[in-house]
């Protein structure tokens, strides 16, 4: 009997620990605005998320000017899956979700997508881990800073030789709203 209650105990402690590697981010539901900003030009990006980063909703809103009017690009994740979908709800699977899991971050994957950590910093009231990236874009490299809160990028700064930096800034986070339901559907073709 006490082996029993003892393995039994093992397991429910055990659990949690499993379920929380599937977690993107250390809240389990919550909305954020950003702003993208280049030089002069800004757009928006919007990001929902239920069940710690499960399932997730990112839309870019782009004003393109007079003639092409707003572009919406929205990508909906339920788990590993996702799907891209354009202004007339076309939609288009997607291969896999971004690789780095910021709450999980191993040292194999820091070595492997050439991250490191650089420090802590606060940003707009939030305590964020902060760390330096190099990425491949076309046929250049580019440095990017992350500010970390809770597995959640709440700001980014982008240096490429050659070019003007681009930051996405915070405008919005709201932690443990409720999800309006409907949000994580896929548009019927």
């Amino acid at each position: 009997m006490k082996r029993i209650l003892l393995t039994l105990l093992a397991i429910g402690l055990l659990l949690p620990l499993g379920a929380q590697e599937n977690h993107r981010y250390g809240v389990k539901s919550g909305y954020m605005k950003t702003a993208s900003i280049m030089g002069d030009y800004k757009s928006y990006n919007y990001l929902w998320f239920d069940n710690y980063g499960f399932d997730e909703k990112g839309v870019t809103e782009m004003n393109m000017g007079p003639e092409l009017g707003v572009f919406l690009a929205t990508t909906v994740f339920k788990g590993e899956e996702g799907w891209a979908i354009n202004n007339d709800n076309q939609v288009k699977k997607m291969e896999g979700r971004p690789q780095v899991n910021w709450l999980t971050l191993t040292e194999a994957q820091m070595k492997e997508f050439k991250i490191k950590k650089i420090g802590e910093e606060e940003y707009k009231g939030y305590p964020c881990v902060v760390y330096e990236e190099e990425r491949k874009q076309m046929l250049s490299k580019v440095k990017v800073t992350n500010w970390v809160y809770k597995g959640i990028i709440i700001r980014q700064h982008f240096k490429k030789k050659l070019s003007a930096d681009t930051f996405i800034e915070l405008e919005e986070l709201q932690e443990n709203p409720s999800i309006p339901a409907g949000t994580f559907d896929i548009p019927e073709k």
